[in-house]
Parts: structure tokens; C-alpha cells; sequence
């Protein structure tokens, strides 16, 4: 179901807004043992494990290909088919950390630090739609060759705002929206005909990259002790266009690599530990 994921958090986000509140004895009972978090002037820390999930950006643009590639010679009526990243890529896997200031019981900004990797996966990069050869091999029409990537690294900051509802409670839902920046390293692409054995190494396709994110978010946390409170957040995260490379290409492969962008639903588990 990728590009469909369920999240049950955004719909536990919408029904806590409408829970009721609890008796006072249990209201009681939370406020004299659990601190108020966030709260105003103090501090928080909250490390993190996840995931994304794509549902839109282009890793490879469709294109026509021929000329040189990688430094070997193409012929022959060749094309290359959309991918978006997650096409190319296996799960990626998120570690990081924020760090959290209170403004109010009900509000908190925050910065962070996050690293994402993900394993390369073998694709169908090239339709071989008339007969041609890739290096000096003959490739037959109604074949396919094989595409496969270095695999992925990005180093990301961003920071942003909480707001948050039902202050005072153990389960409290949040809304969030963030601006970041990510460093994505240089990436390399293979070539293989498998039926020839026909192979063109190390292509350059994009460059080691800066680029922007966007976030919002939904989340909530539970307290589960004075210091400590266990979380989930979900939503929406856009990441810009990479630096393409082609140096390795020429003629009409150029444009294959002109995006890199890409459009994903994260999913984070959290434990926030209070100051």
C-alpha cells in the first residue's frame, strides 16, 4: 500500500480534540503528579526513530536515451521510465533528536537534528523499445536494463512551532510546522542488461546536495512519569530538488537526473524527557 500508508494517528489527533475532560479526583491526581510539559522558560530533549513513506517527487525523470553514458556508447530507441524514491529505494530509517523551549502550557519551539539512510533497490531503468547496443553489446527490442543506485544518505536540521490542546492532561494532542535544510551525499547509478551481461558503472546522476524541507505535523504525547512522555507523529514533509551531475551523460540521457525532489508521510516515535 505505499503511497497510501494508514495513519491511525491523525484520526487518535482529531477524536482526543473531542474527549471529555476528566472527573475532578482524576484531574487531581495528574496535576499533583506530573509536570506540565511543555511549560513556559523550561527546556526538553526528544530523541526519535522512523520512518517515511513516499507519495510524490520525481528521483528519475522519463526521458528518451541515447549518446554516451558513463563513458560507454548507447544506440538504438531506448527510454527511461518515471521513479520516484521510493521506486529506487527500500524504507528509509530515521535517527535524531530535538531539542524543545517552552512558551506556554499549551505552545513550544523547537530545533533538531535527524539522519536518514536507505538501501538501494534494483529497478527497471531503460525500456529497450527497438534493438541497440549499450558498449559495444547488442541488446535485443522488449528488453529492460537494470538500474541501481549508491545507496542513500542525508544529514537534515530543521526547526519549528507546537501547538498543542487539552493542556493539564495526560494524552495531549499537537499540531507542529517546521523549515529545515538536508545534505544529501553524491549518488551514483549502475547499468545492467541482464540477459547480455552488458554493464555501465558509476554514472554520475546527482551531486552531493543542499536542499530545503517543509513539514506540518500531527502528533501527541502521554505522560508517562513527571520527566518523561512517549509519542507518535505523522504528516506531510516536502524536500526540494538535488544537484544533478552530468558529467557522465550526454545527448538526450541529460534530464533524466534535473529533480530529486520528493514528497513523504513520516512516521516518528518519540520519548520526550523534561528539565
Amino acid at each position: 500500500m505505499r503511497g497510501q500508508p494508514i495513519s491511525l494517528i491523525a484520526i487518535a489527533f482529531f477524536v482526543t480534540l473531542w474527549l471529555p475532560g476528566e472527573t475532578a479526583a482524576e484531574d487531581f491526581v495528574e496535576k499533583s503528579a506530573l509536570r506540565e510539559v511543555p511549560a513556559k522558560g523550561k527546556f526538553s530533549i526528544t530523541p526519535m526513530l522512523g520512518t517515511d513513506f513516499t507519495v510524490g517527487g520525481d528521483w528519475v525523470e522519463s526521458a528518451s536515451v541515447s549518446g554516451t553514458i558513463g563513458g560507454s556508447n548507447v544506440t538504438g530507441t531506448l527510454s527511461a521510465p518515471f521513479q520516484d524514491f521510493g521506486d529506487v529505494y527500500d524504507q528509509p530509517f530515521s535517527v535524531g533528536i530535538t531539542f524543545n523551549y517552552g512558551l506556554s502550557s499549551t505552545a513550544e519551539v523547537f530545533g533538531g537534528i535527524h539522519s536518514t539512510r536507505a538501501r538501494s533497490d534494483e529497478f527497471d531503468a531503460i525500456n529497450v523499445d527497438a534493438a541497440g547496443t549499450v558498449g559495444g553489446t547488442a541488446v535485443a527490442a522488449s528488453t529492460v536494463i537494470t538500474g541501481e543506485f549508491d545507496d542513500y544518505h542525508e544529514l537534515g536540521i530543521d526547526g519549528g512551532y507546537r501547538q498543542f490542546f487539552r493542556p493539564g492532561k495526560r494524552f495531549r494532542p499537537y499540531i507542529s510546522g517546521s523549515l529545515g535544510l538536508k545534505h544529501v551525499d553524491y549518488i551514483e547509478l549502475d547499468l545492467i542488461h541482464k540477459p547480455t551481461g552488458a554493464k555501465i558503472d558509476d554514472i554520475k546522476f546527482y551531486d552531493s546536495s543542499v536542499t530545503y524541507t517543509l513539514g506540518f505535523g500531527l502528533g501527541f504525547r502521554y505522560d508517562a512519569s513527571p520527566n518523561i512522555s512517549l509519542g507518535l507523529e505523522t504528516g506531510l514533509k516536502y524536500a526540494g530538488d538535488l544537484d544533478d551531475d552530468d558529467r557522465d551523460m550526454s545527448s538526450s540521457a541529460i534530464g533524466t537526473n534535473d529533480s530529486g525532489d520528493k514528497l513523504a508521510i513520516p512516521l516518528t516515535a518519540r520519548i520526550n524527557i523534561a528539565f
